[in-house]
């Protein structure tokens, strides 16, 4: 699919904060995920290159049309991660004890 608009910036850096959270999540669930912090990492890279090239390339650059791509990946790439078994109240605790670290 091609995109001629701009890449919403704030849906793309929210993605970025959610898998952080997931991330601190995962991590926080003790050994056994290896794998999905992994994927998570690898994720949160790409959508942090495309957010990179999204503010570099205007609609219809080499840098524009990457960002997209790239960002449409890594979404799909999250949302193979998270299933039904990873509660929300695990994301909220994990997210809420490193904001209290934090202070």
């Amino acid at each position: 699919m091609t995109h001629e608009g701009p890449i919403p910036l704030d849906a793309l850096r929210d993605l970025i904060a959610l898998t952080r959270a997931l991330y601190v999540t995962f991590k926080g669930m003790g050994k056994g995920y290896d794998a999905q912090l992994a994927a998570l990492t690898a994720i949160g890279t790409k959508l942090a290159r495309a957010l990179d090239k999204a503010q570099k390339g205007a609609a219809g650059t080499w840098n524009h049309k990457t960002a997209w791509l790239m960002a449409e990946e890594a979404t799909q790439e999250l949302g193979q991660v998270v299933d039904v078994y990873l509660p929300a109240k695990a994301l909220i605790t994990a997210s809420g004890e490193r904001l209290l670290k934090k202070r």
